[in-house]
């Protein structure tokens, strides 16, 4: 069986209804060559209940895993393990991502072959009963600074050269690997026009 483009990770924890907006933006893909990889963080709301729900839609596309503790790092690993596709994308709980936004990604990678990394925009929103509108655009920065993992579409094998997301610390980790492989490494990184859409309810 051929393995997919593409590995999108996610390890909610205890975020239900979070993640209900992430796998319906995923459901609706105009490009459908990707594998759906959940860790779950142990959580003890219906995030579960969510995830066997939305089996029966994604099917095969669909695997996941409940992690015994609630570690950000080591539920990214374990999907990292999981995955069988060439580029790799993390998603948290209750981001969105636009239905084109796998072709788009598919089509850099494809227009810069020797890219080991591909990447676009995050737009942050808020939604509430006082306020609507956006409050924040992420604006990428590879290769010269550090940027938002959200946003990255890259190479499984990279791991391979620079490892996996330490555990030594579950808030910056993510972003040292991203230090290590595409700002102090010699990982090749190309944009595109990507926006991932954050919304935050208060």
């Amino acid at each position: 069986m051929k393995e997919p483009e593409f590995s999108i990770i996610i390890c909610p924890n205890n975020s239900a209804s979070l993640l209900k907006k992430t796998l319906d933006s995923l459901m609706r893909q105009n490009f459908k060559d990707f594998e759906l990889v959940i860790v779950d963080r142990n959580s003890i709301d219906d995030t579960k209940v969510s995830i066997e729900k939305y089996k029966k839609f994604f099917r095969e596309k669909l695997r996941w895993m409940n992690l015994d503790n609630e570690s950000l790092m080591e539920a990214m690993n374990e999907g990292v393990k999981m995955a069988k596709g060439k580029y790799l994308n993390i998603l948290e709980a209750g981001e969105e991502i636009g239905e084109n936004s796998l072709e788009l990604a598919l089509k850099s990678a494809q227009k810069y072959p020797q890219a080991d990394v591909v990447y676009g925009v995050r737009n942050i929103w808020e939604v509430s009963k006082q306020k609507r509108g956006l409050l924040n655009i992420m604006a990428e920065t590879l290769p010269i600074k550090n940027t938002q993992r959200l946003s990255l579409y890259y190479k499984k094998e990279l791991h391979n050269q620079f490892g996996f997301y330490g555990l030594e610390n579950n808030v910056a980790v993510d972003y040292a690997f991203c230090l290590k492989a595409f700002y102090l490494g010699e990982a090749i990184v190309r944009p595109f026009d990507l926006i991932t859409r954050k919304v935050i309810k208060s």
